[in-house]
């Protein structure tokens, strides 16, 4: 697996993360 699509993968799972904690910020 390419080390920069796992990259971006974990980056949008913690924004992903960070939307369903704190909905009101985007």
């Amino acid at each position: 697996m390419n080390v920069f699509l796992l990259v971006m993968v974990v980056l949008l799972c913690g924004y992903l993360l960070y939307s369903l904690i704190r909905p009101d910020k985007f």
